[in-house]
């Protein structure tokens, strides 16, 4: 007997997880330009925003998947 094969919806949670990583880095980058901080500030900001997102999505994903 053979196993039904579903396909898997990890592309799909990366994509969000993207998506909600990238919204938050702008919301990140936008309240820092709002601060009026230095282009350099504003976009260390932004970067900071989307590594923190993107890492806590996947350490999420990984701990509900297990």
């Amino acid at each position: 007997m053979s196993r039904e094969q579903t396909p898997s919806n990890r592309p799909i949670w990366l994509a969000i997880i993207v998506i909600v990583a990238v919204l938050a880095a702008a919301g990140a980058g936008f309240a820092l330009h709002l601060a009026k901080a230095s282009p350099a500030t504003t976009l260390t900001g932004a970067g900071a925003a989307f590594v923190a997102a993107m890492t806590l999505g996947m350490g999420a994903s990984r701990f509900l998947s297990s």
